[in-house]
């Protein structure tokens, strides 16, 4: 067990560290040193740093094994400090005729355990100080470092066997009494310093990041089934089910495929437009494209039929009619960072039962992809006997949309479909005006009687002739 001890490993500021047998020499001394100049020193060595002796004039030394000293003393002498075969420092020890008497045997600097000059002094205790140049040399101190306090508990007592323990044995008592704590230790711990760090400070947990939780599922199992499963059992995290849940309808939606080859290509609605004047025209276009994922409203005071049929100017209908790949239309700002913006084109790439996942087909941030989820939204028009909330996806299908929505844009290609004739001044030029070359226009007009013509009414203010002369 030995006296009480500590073992240190300290590690040294890059600007400091010894990269030399040369620069050893100015730390760690393995030499007595000279009694006249130094004599202070001189005692201090002799009382503290000289080990044995053993070996022949001492065989019943602590430190012999197999009648050898296990600490490999005598040392050789050396007339400088060198690096041997395996890496470890071999210290100058001149033989220069300084030695020290003890125990009637003439100790000289091979009986020297390395120390430096200034510890010694300091602390005037035995002090051993090594240049720990390898990784060999830092996991033999670790080793002693990590190891523990050393305990044994010894008591001697006549006639007791495993029949008749002692009676006055306190064990916490003699646990107390074994478990020494050094000065140091006690005060790192009091103020609770750090025991031990890690760079990089990682620890590896049975979780997976945020979108990656796995989901493993049946073919033909419901998704409110699958959801529904604990899926945090085994993790050491608590587990964002909304994460899994959105997730899970992306893999899901995803084995959905289109249902016509056109919805395949991403720039196919970029340039592409059809204008009606009216939004009762634009929904009687795009209704009929589309297969329904509408869900059941639950009236609270007026009837259904009166609150379902509300249609509302920036308002997603109640009855929401999508499939996989049509184009839609943001009516509400969502993020505007990521440009998904009120009027914003998008494309559905699947849909679930609480998301829609789309990517985004105009602007500056075509192909990113986005997940829309159901919103309460509140109509701004105030000419309703009562406030109306409706939670839904803030969307509407752009097969077709109005003259006035598509202002601004440069489209390639525009189908103008006049069932009647525009209402309001300019807006007939608005639409003509979408494309940049005659023919990326087809128009298909009916007349009052809702046959074809090639005939159409343009609004425009008289006002505006009245200096033409």
């Amino acid at each position: 067990m030995g006296l009480l001890h500590a073992h240190i490993c300290i590690f040294m500021h890059p600007g400091c560290k010894i990269h030399n047998p040369q620069d050893v020499d100015k730390f760690i001394y393995a030499e007595i040193p000279n009694k006249d100049s130094d004599p202070d020193l001189y005692k201090l060595v002799s009382d503290h740093m000289i080990h044995g002796p053993c070996g022949d004039a001492n065989p019943k030394c602590t430190c012999m094994v197999n009648k050898k000293c296990s600490k490999s003393f005598l040392k050789m002498f050396n007339d400088e400090t060198a690096v041997d075969s395996q890496g470890f420092p071999v210290y100058k020890r001149r033989d220069n005729g300084q030695y020290v008497v003890k125990s009637d045997i003439m100790m000289d600097n091979r009986t020297i355990v390395p120390y430096n000059k200034t510890l010694l002094k300091q602390f005037q205790a035995h002090i051993n100080v090594e240049w720990c140049n390898q990784d060999g040399s830092i996991k033999y101190l670790f080793i002693y470092i990590n190891k523990g306090p050393d305990r044994a508990t010894i008591s001697l007592v006549q006639n007791i066997s495993s029949d008749n323990p002692d009676p006055n044995l306190d064990e916490i008592k003699a646990f107390y009494d074994c478990r020494y704590v050094s000065a140091y230790e006690a005060t790192w711990r009091i103020f609770l310093f750090d025991v031990h760090y890690r760079i990089p400070s990682v620890m590896r947990l049975s979780f997976h990041l945020p979108g990656e939780q796995q989901v493993i599922y049946g073919a033909n199992e419901d998704i409110e089934d699958i959801l529904n499963k604990t899926t945090n059992a085994s993790s050491m995290l608590p587990v964002d089910l909304s994460v899994i849940r959105t997730m899970a309808l992306q893999k899901l939606s995803h084995t959905q495929s289109f249902q016509q080859k056109r919805f395949n290509e991403l720039t196919y609605f970029q340039d592409r437009a059809l204008l009606a004047p009216l939004n009762e025209v634009v929904q009687e276009i795009n209704e009929p494209e589309c297969e329904d994922v509408s869900e059941d409203f639950d009236p609270q005071l007026y009837s259904p039929d009166l609150l379902n049929g509300l249609k509302m100017s920036g308002m997603p209908n109640h009855r929401l009619v999508l499939k996989v790949g049509v184009p839609i239309m943001l009516l509400r700002n969502i993020n505007h960072k990521k440009g998904l913006c009120n009027g914003t084109l998008l494309q559905v790439i699947s849909l679930g039962r609480r998301v829609i996942e789309d990517k985004v087909i105009s602007g500056t941030n075509i192909g990113y992809r986005t997940l829309i989820s159901r919103v309460s939204l509140t109509p701004t028009d105030k000419k309703l006997p009562f406030r109306l909330k409706r939670r839904q996806f803030p969307i509407s299908v752009c097969f077709s949309m109005t003259i006035n929505k598509s202002q601004g844009q440069s489209l390639s290609r525009v189908g103008l479909y006049l069932k009647d004739p525009v209402f309001s001044h300019g807006q007939l030029y608005v639409a003509l005006s979408r494309v940049n070359s005659r023919d990326g226009i087809k128009l298909v007009i009916f007349d009052k009687e809702s046959k074809l013509t090639n005939k159409t009414t343009n609004v425009v203010y008289n006002e505006i002739f009245g200096n033409v002369e």
